[in-house]
This record gives structure tokens, sequence and C-alpha cells, in this order.
């Protein structure tokens, strides 16, 4: 087995530069490279012609919360993809002018879906976005992610989005950023994209068909935050707010939902999250050296490295979470972890040792 640093060593610049296929572009890998996070983001969207999606809701690259973790996760979905089957099954095709349609779409996803939680984490823009109008009104979104129609997603949870933010904001005080970030992301894109067609001042595709990816991407992002209930109460006001559909959850599948798997398998048990939430001081690639990960057709292994120092018991608690919402089989032992994508959820399969 490798470590997660080795593994990402070894994935070709294709897979993670949707453009380097049919163009270049300086964009520097901070995991593997210097570790420039922040450039790292703000780059991809600036060669991506979308650097002002970041910076018209007034949010600089320099306030994403964590930008570590968002890069991590960014690579980490790269590999799980590309290494098991799910590069056969979802998100196969290209682009009019070549490129692959994974890496883009999951580029969206993935380096967007925490650029809500500075919102989420101030108290007066919680008291400002009572609901999902005032959100819409806020930041002037013309086009509603909510209205849209879209393929490749679990329509069932994505109709919550609106009631959960409610109760979010009811119960908890506290927008959801998933939600707002979503929102915003699919709003600014179209605008963006529309923009850039009738100028056509650049040799990037700006092709209508973007749309729908646009919008598969933003509905990830908006209910990659959505909650299940853990406790009696909550169950209670799940359906005071009408979100009884989380009462009996069936847990999303590879095939269902296939960007809101990936994203939630790795938000979840990403390394760097886990151990710097536990300890801010440790460095990142230290972390990502510390784990040696391998795959199957349709699994992730991972194992403590003989020198690591983390404790891996934080790691597999937050992966056996998964079982709940994600179609996946969980296997741990002391230093071990296994995780099996599942196309159909089998609840007497889910175990963990």
């Amino acid at each position: 087995m490798k470590t997660i640093i080795e593994q990402i060593k070894t994935l070709d610049k294709k897979h993670w530069d949707y453009y380097s296929e049919i163009g270049k572009r300086n964009l520097q890998n901070p995991l593997t490279g210097p570790p420039q996070y922040e450039e790292f983001i703000r780059r991809y969207f600036e060669t991506a012609g979308k650097l002002n999606i970041l910076n018209e809701i007034g949010m600089q690259v320099r306030d994403l919360y964590r930008p570590y973790h968002t890069c991590s996760i960014f690579f980490l979905g790269i590999l799980i993809y590309y290494r098991t089957d799910l590069c056969k099954q979802v998100i196969k095709g290209r682009s009019k002018i070549g490129y692959k349609s994974f890496p883009f779409i999951w580029f969206l996803t993935s380096l967007y879906h925490d650029f809500g939680v500075a919102y989420e984490r101030n108290a007066k823009a919680n008291n400002r976005l009572l609901n999902i109008e005032e959100l819409k009104e806020r930041f002037h979104i013309e086009f509603s992610l909510l209205d849209k129609k879209i393929e490749g997603i679990c329509v069932p949870l994505f109709k919550l989005c609106k009631d959960y933010y409610k109760y979010r904001q009811k119960e908890m005080q506290s927008i959801d950023h998933g939600i707002l970030a979503g929102l915003v992301l699919f709003d600014r894109l179209v605008k963006n994209r529309r923009t850039r067609a009738q100028q056509r001042d650049d040799n990037l595709f700006w092709g209508e068909e973007l749309e729908m990816e646009y919008a598969q991407a933003a509905a990830a992002v908006a209910t990659h935050n959505i909650w299940l209930p853990q406790e009696p109460l909550a169950r209670i006001l799940y359906v005071k707010y009408r979100l009884d559909y989380l009462l009996n959850f069936p847990p999303v599948t590879s095939t269902q939902f296939p960007l809101l798997y990936i994203l939630g398998i790795v938000d979840t048990i990403d390394p760097v999250k886990i151990f710097t939430d536990d300890n801010p001081k440790l460095d990142v690639k230290e972390i990502l050296n510390s784990i040696l990960i391998s795959f199957k057709p349709k699994g992730i292994y991972f194992k403590n490295a003989p020198n690591s120092k983390l404790d891996f018991s934080l790691f597999t608690k937050k992966a056996i979470s998964l079982k709940d919402w994600l179609a996946v089989e969980i296997i741990v032992t002391k230093n071990t972890l296994r995780i099996t994508m599942l196309e159909r959820y089998r609840l007497f399969r889910n175990s963990h040792r």
C-alpha cells in the first residue's frame, strides 16, 4: 500500500486539471508541491474563467474556512473516482471540446462546497437570512437552483432544501452553509456563462449544456450538509418542519447521486479535517503521509502507517457514520478500515467490528 500523498503523486494531471488535455495552465498541486492551498483554489477558478464567482459574494479565497481540507477532498475524490469502478459507471462523458466531464464538475463541487461556512459562522449574517427568499434577495439570485429540474440527483432529498433551511434557522439560529453555497454557486455560474458566451473573448467553452452540470454540482453542494436526526427530539422537530423523508432515509447510492456520494465520503473521512480538528498544529502532509490507501473496483482500503502518530480510531469513528446516509459497507479493525461501495443499500450487510 502507498500513503495518500504517494497515491496523489501517481495521478496524471489530466485526472485533476480538466483543461490539461486541450491546453496548458499553470496549476500546481498543493499537496505534492508548495502548500499554497488558497492560491490553488483561486488559480483553478481564475484559469477556468470563474474567479468572479468567488469575488461577487464578498467572499475572498483567503476567507475560506480550512482551505487545506478543501484541497485534500478535491484530490481524494479524484483518487476514489479513477481508482474504482465509479469511473466506468457515472459521469463518463466529455465536453464538446474534448475534456472529461468528471474533473470539471468535481472541481466546481469540491472546491466550492465550504464557501458558505463564513456566513454560517457569522451571527449578523444569520439574522439577515431568515429564509430562502431573504437569501435570494440578499445575494441577488435570479436563477434559482431549487426551481431547476436536475438529472442525476436524489430528488426527494434535494426538495427538502427549503424546509431544512427553515428548520436550521428556527431551531439552531443558523443558516445552512451548503444550501447557501449551492444556491449562490448555480446563480453565479449561469450568469457568468451567459456573459462569457456573449463576449466570446477567450478560448474556453461556454455552451448552454453546461448549465445542467452546474446544477448537478450545485445540488450536491446544497445537500451535503443536510443531517439525519440523531436524537428523539430532533425526530419530532423533523416532522414539524416536513422533513419526514429523513426519518427513514434510504441511503444514497453512487448511481443515484454520484456527486453527493463521492463528496459525502471524502468530506466525512478526510484525514486532514479529522486530525487538524483534533490538533490544529498537525502538518497536512504529515497526516496524509501517515495513512496508507489502496483500491479495488468497489472498495477503498485504509491502514495506519507503521510510523504513524495518529489516533486511527478518530478516523474510523467518522467512517462508521457514513453508513446511515450513504450505501456503503464499513469494516473496521484496530488499524484498518475498508469502505465498500454498494450499488443497492443492504441494511444487513452494514457492520463494523
